[in-house]
């Protein structure tokens, strides 16, 4: 089953078998978790310690790749600073204000990377190759809010504009 997650911190240490679409100040793949589909989402920062058999897309200040960590699909991301130091199954298509990536690093498919500053000392199998990325859509990045969640909203809406009204 798919996992919505919205909260300060997301960890996931187990196995989700399906998606994961998290929005968090915090979003952990832990080296114990399994994501069997894509990992989609938003936050401040996104650890992959783990596995994500399928894609990674999201939107982030600060994304890490651990050596631990592989993505058996494409990476999209976009973000302030990205680190990777595991696998990447697919291409790695990068727009960020810093890129790393390190020795331990590997990218089966291309680089395409829209970056300021970029330090590459991994392994690319393909090419490697600076893009404009300015008006690229990130579309994995439609996240569905569940109807508890909205049910929640609604009732706080209603519970704050009560007490503005008192």
């Amino acid at each position: 089953d798919d996992l919505d997650a919205v909260g300060g911190t997301v960890i996931v240490r187990g196995t989700v078998d399906g998606d994961v679409n998290a929005v968090g100040g915090t979003v952990v793949i832990a080296e114990t978790g399994v994501v069997t589909g894509d990992l989609t989402g938003s936050a401040g920062a996104v650890t992959v310690e783990g596995t994500v058999e399928g894609a990674i897309e999201v939107a982030t200040g600060a994304f890490t790749l651990r050596d631990s960590g592989t993505i058996g699909g494409d990476l999209d991301i976009a973000a302030g600073e990205v680190v990777l130091n595991g696998g990447v199954g697919g291409t790695a298509t990068v727009a960020a204000e810093r890129l790393r990536v390190g020795s331990s690093a590997s990218v089966d498919g291309d680089l395409r990377h829209d970056v300021g500053t970029i330090v590459n000392d991994g392994q690319v199998a393909g090419d490697v190759r600076a893009v404009d990325l300015g008006n690229t859509e990130f579309t994995g990045l439609q996240f569905t809010i569940p109807t508890w969640l909205s049910a929640l909203y609604t009732v706080l809406a209603h519970l704050a504009l009560g007490a503005v009204l008192l």
